[in-house]
């Protein structure tokens, strides 16, 4: 049977991968109850950059716990639990205002049905354009405070690369690269770069550095190079405070031996007679 006007070989894939699905999420899903639903324990979504991806995860642990099922390659919540499972999605994206007051209103306007809030949400916020100018904006702003944070803050920015221009793209991997060494400290900045000429054995210098090592993981990657020179410059800082403290403690007990010399000497020096005042002279007898 034509579904939707589609062609021969797409008709043949919907009845062949499309019943058995349906069948066994029907027969699975006579045993879930709404309390069912409440125990699915969903992550927040925390970047919104990530909302595809986040999406997606909810929809294979909704899979998981047998309250939904795939229809035609799709997501679809069990039909007599679909206001909960999809108040359950949408719990998720209270963290972002704009996102869960659109996912709410579409979700309103459609009976709470699935398919059109994913769309809507996916169309707003999860389109190529709006995720690149994201990345963009974000990469400008990134400051550099402690290597910490500064090291979470890059790690989400070359996933946000990959993720919209994927691992093969040096060009882009390279500027945000050179983008982030640039926001460090000009020392910090110089002294990585030098590093990762050594560790590579680059020699003299060339342009190709940023790709010399790995961005992360293992083997002496960029930023383990980063955070190593950081606990170098830590130790050197500790080093200095420990000789500052230690010089003054030595002057400190200098001046007490200093101040105890002087005592001791007052304390020593000869007594000189003092005249006695008032009385009878000698002279006066």
């Amino acid at each position: 049977m034509p579904v939707g006007g589609m062609g021969g070989l797409q008709t043949l894939r919907s009845q062949v991968t499309t019943p058995p699905t349906d069948h066994s999420g029907q027969s699975a899903a006579r045993g879930v109850t709404t309390h069912t639903v409440t125990k699915v324990d969903l992550p927040k979504l925390k970047d919104r950059f990530s909302l595809e991806h986040h999406l997606r995860i909810c929809e294979n642990m909704l899979l998981e716990a047998e309250v939904g099922q795939r229809s035609g390659g799709q997501f679809q919540p069990i039909s007599r639990l679909q206001y909960n499972v999809v108040t359950k999605i949408l719990g998720t994206l209270e963290l972002h205002k704009d996102i869960f007051e659109l996912a709410s209103d579409t979700a309103e306007q459609n009976d709470h049905k699935w398919g059109p809030v994913k769309e809507v949400l996916l169309m707003t916020h999860a389109k190529r354009e709006s995720l690149i100018e994201e990345f963009r904006a974000s990469t400008i702003r990134l400051k550099y405070a402690d290597v910490d944070k500064f090291c979470a803050d890059a790690r989400k920015l070359y996933a946000m690369a990959i993720r919209l221009f994927g691992a093969g793209n040096t060009y882009e991997i390279r500027g945000l690269i050179e983008t982030l060494v640039s926001k460090l400290p000009a020392d910090r900045a110089s002294g990585l770069i030098s590093e990762v000429h050594r560790i590579a054995n680059l020699g003299a210098y060339t342009p190709e550095w940023p790709l010399a090592v790995n961005f992360d993981g293992f083997d002496q990657p960029l930023l383990g190079i980063l955070n190593r020179l950081e606990r170098q410059e830590g130790a050197v800082r500790s080093l200095r405070s420990v000789s500052k403290s230690s010089a003054a403690r030595m002057a400190e007990a200098e001046e007490v031996c200093d101040a105890k010399a002087v005592e001791a000497a007052k304390s020593s020096a000869p007594v000189k007679s003092q005249p006695v005042s008032g009385g009878f002279s000698h002279q006066s007898i």
